[in-house]
């Protein structure tokens, strides 16, 4: 082969080379996306949203005669929950009357025959689809009861995981940071979950969501 011809051969070959690398750069995502492509904060729990929303908003939004309510001696603590579901929606808030946090759990706020604020802690054993349209979710569809590999489908893996225990229960915390969606939304998620025979995570136990502590 003449000179001539095998510099141009080898340049459209490095050409060619060049031109399948760009090709699948464009098809292949980036790690960072890879890696990032389930990441997602959440805004609110039960409708409201911690930082933003008002303690009086929460009792205006829960004023149902379908639905307990529990007007602690704490002005700054209001409790709704569903005798039906036996779960409970706490919001906590500041000074200046804005929640800060919200939790979802199992028990009751009031029980029966009471006017003094009385928790009662019952495992949610199965997710049931029947306690859904009264389950307290978040803003991306997490309830309780749900199955707890749904957190991680709809937030992606958990920024840690630790083993906790509650009223003599095992479960599994899910901690949250949504640091990296900017001072203004909810910071902190936590995730717990009920842990079977096996040690395998069971149904959602329990959801908190919080705003910055400022």
């Amino acid at each position: 082969m003449k000179p001539g011809w095998m510099r141009f051969w080898v340049s459209a070959s490095v050409l060619l080379l060049l031109c399948v690398g760009i090709i699948a750069l464009g098809r292949v995502p980036s790690l960072a996306s890879q890696s990032d492509h389930r990441r997602r904060n959440e805004l609110t729990l039960g409708g409201l949203q911690p930082g933003k929303d008002s303690i009086e908003k929460a009792k205006s939004v829960y004023k149902d005669g379908r639905l307990g309510e529990n007007p602690l001696p704490d002005p700054l603590i209001w409790v709704v929950f569903s005798r039906k579901t036996r779960t409970q929606l706490r919001f906590e808030a500041n000074a200046q009357h804005i929640i800060k946090i919200i939790t979802a759990s199992p028990g009751l706020a009031v029980l029966e025959g009471s006017h003094h604020p009385q928790p009662e802690f019952r495992p949610l054993l199965v997710a049931d689809k029947r306690m859904q349209a009264e389950s307290w979710k978040t803003g991306a569809g997490l309830a309780l009861g749900d199955p707890c590999r749904k957190s991680a489908v709809l937030y992606g893996n958990p920024n840690s995981k630790s083993p906790f225990t509650k009223d003599g229960h095992q479960l599994e915390l899910l901690h949250y940071i949504f640091d990296w969606a900017g001072p203004d939304v909810p910071q902190v998620m936590e995730v717990f979950c009920t842990l079977k025979k096996d040690g395998k995570p069971g149904p959602v136990e329990e959801i908190t969501l919080a705003a910055p502590s400022r």
